[in-house]
């Protein structure tokens, strides 16, 4: 999760998916909360709106107490889905 993290901070978005999208199989799924946030994260710098929204939810669900810690592209995909509608 770690090597996704940095490729997401240093703008590679779909490397940083492809690393979330492997460290799903290492890490028990109690416990992969944080990894649904930011595969959510990078998914919403794709553009992959609906499957970000599935993303940030599953994290969501895992940890409801995360809800606080929603991150601004969260935010940036409702806005941008409120003003399609």
């Amino acid at each position: 999760m770690l090597e996704g993290n940095k490729l997401l901070q240093d703008g590679d978005a779909a490397g940083a998916l492809k690393k979330f999208e492997e460290a799903k199989s290492m890490i028990k799924e109690d416990r992969q909360a944080p990894l649904w946030m930011q595969i959510g994260k990078a998914q919403a710098k794709l553009n992959q709106e609906e499957a970000a929204i599935a993303a940030y939810k599953k994290s969501l669900e895992l940890a409801p107490a995360i809800t606080r810690r929603l991150p601004e592209s969260f935010r940036s995909v409702l806005s941008r889905r409120q003003e399609i509608r």
